[in-house]
């Protein structure tokens, strides 16, 4: 188990733009039919029908978005390109003109409590923003603990997903006289203090998505690794792995496909518990070529759920979101009518505290 920890920090700077709402007297998110969704170039918020803002950026189809928890702000990466650091944009939901951005150097933010976000900085730390604030300012809240790696070894930390001021992290462990991955996940409680949950079995890379359940028990981690007998650099397979938390319970499983495939999104959006996004293609395709796949757990397995839906989940007032192949569409199923609100939309989100 972990347990010493650096006393190193570093600020990161950070430049705010926009104009400063408080947006105290916004509507409790639970009364309201409020979700985002978003493209590679804009970011829509919406109550029902009525679209309350949108927001121009550059965003890729891998960026989460999410709603921070008191339901207020939407946040999600930002890539402007031409050497220019990663960002976060921050949009209020009950002033539309009111949004934010941040550079972060990060490759995603996560809501921790109420309105702030967090995000791992360059050198590892980790950093907080309080939105709400007239002028937030990041600063470093939590710092890594202090690993020595024997020689040969090298140890890298990367921030996974957040439930609250919990956070989740993966150590990777990469020998470099076999070239072999060794994980162990931890979590870092909100007192500060590390929590190992254990080692990772063999079949896992890399990591690409995580989520906690609603009840915070449990944990389901999506990655890849090369493909036995394909080209490494183009042909990998989904290892997705559960986690119960407080107990010896964790599994990883390796979905049987023909082609290569590359994991998404994890949601806890069915009453059997995860889902995940699998795209698959052949090696001989595009890396961003292929057909996605959305695969339900249930018994500690995983099965696909054998339609068109890539990504799913609900708003307080049951208005219901699906992302459907083949054109990543997006519709909304209010009352019995469902209606095609946009294509070649990437990401879609609604406040954390009303996810099914």
């Amino acid at each position: 188990m972990i347990r010493r920890w650096s006393i190193h920090a570093t600020v990161i700077a950070a430049v705010l733009l926009g104009a400063v709402g408080c947006g105290s007297d916004d509507p409790a998110p639970r009364h309201r039919d409020l979700y985002a969704y978003g493209s590679d170039h804009e970011l829509i918020v919406a109550d029902g029908t009525t679209v309350l803002s949108r927001t121009p950026g550059q965003f890729t189809s891998a960026d989460e978005l999410r709603f921070s928890r008191d339901g207020k702000y939407v946040v999600r990466n930002e890539f402007p390109g031409n050497n220019d650091p990663a960002g976060i944009v921050a949009v209020n939901v009950a002033e539309p003109t009111e949004v934010r951005r941040l550079q972060c150097g990060c490759a995603e933010v996560f809501p921790t409590q109420l309105g702030t976000i967090a995000w791992q900085a360059p050198d590892g730390s980790i950093m907080r923003a309080d939105l709400t604030a007239p002028n937030p300012e990041p600063t470093v809240w939590r710092t890594l603990p202090v690993a020595f790696p024997p020689e040969g070894v090298r140890y890298d930390f990367r921030l996974l997903s957040t439930d609250g001021d919990r956070l989740l992290f993966v150590r990777t462990e990469f020998r470099f006289y076999d070239h072999s991955y060794h994980h162990e996940l931890f979590t870092i409680e909100p007192d500060g203090t590390t929590r190992s949950l254990g080692g990772i079995p063999a079949g896992t890379e890399r990591f690409i998505d995580a989520a906690f359940s609603p009840d915070g028990t449990s944990i389901a981690v999506s990655g890849d690794a090369p493909a036995p007998g394909r080209n490494p650099y183009r042909c990998r397979r989904t290892t997705l792995t559960l986690v119960t938390i407080g107990s010896a319970g964790m599994k990883t499983t390796i979905p049987d496909f023909e082609n290569c495939t590359t994991p998404t999104k994890i949601r806890w959006d069915n009453p059997t518990g995860a889902s995940v996004t699998i795209r698959q293609r052949a090696e001989t395709e595009d890396l961003t070529a292929g057909q996605s796949i959305r695969w339900l757990s249930r018994g500690g397995l995983w099965f696909p759920s054998g339609d068109a839906t890539v990504d799913t989940t609900s708003t307080a007032t049951g208005t219901e979101l699906e992302v459907d192949q083949p054109t990543d569409t997006l519709y909304r199923t209010a009352n019995g009518t469902r209606t095609e609100l946009a294509t070649d939309i990437t990401a879609v989100a609604v406040p954390q505290s009303e996810s099914p």
